[in-house]
């Protein structure tokens, strides 16, 4: 079965490693990159198990990165503690800035 895959006008291609159905409730992933339209992140938030994810990572201290002007505000609901520094937006930065502080962020 092919993957989704999201392409940007700039030519980035994003891949999933794994499927939703794939992913283990609550396990925490490493950066969860949330695509840009408004359509297709009300379509993530609105299956639970996305949620489980976002959260599961944000308190594993890892990343939430949205690739739009705006975070999904009031629809993501983040944990007690400083994990604003970890929820990420895209907004004014050009893309291929913004996948930089991504990779610079969770390189090993």
């Amino acid at each position: 079965m092919a993957q989704a895959k999201l392409t940007d006008p700039h030519g980035l291609v994003v891949r999933p490693d794994v499927s939703l159905g794939q992913l283990t409730p609550g396990a925490p992933s490493r950066l969860v990159l949330v695509p840009g339209s408004r359509q297709c992140t009300a379509v993530l938030l609105a299956d639970p198990r996305v949620h489980q994810l976002l959260e599961a990572t944000l308190e594993a201290e890892g990343y939430v990165a949205a690739l739009a002007p705006q975070p999904p505000s009031g629809r993501v609901s983040q944990p007690a503690g400083d994990s604003s520094t970890r929820f990420l937006a895209q907004g004014e930065t050009p893309i291929a800035d913004f996948v930089e502080q991504l990779v610079t962020l969770t390189a090993i």
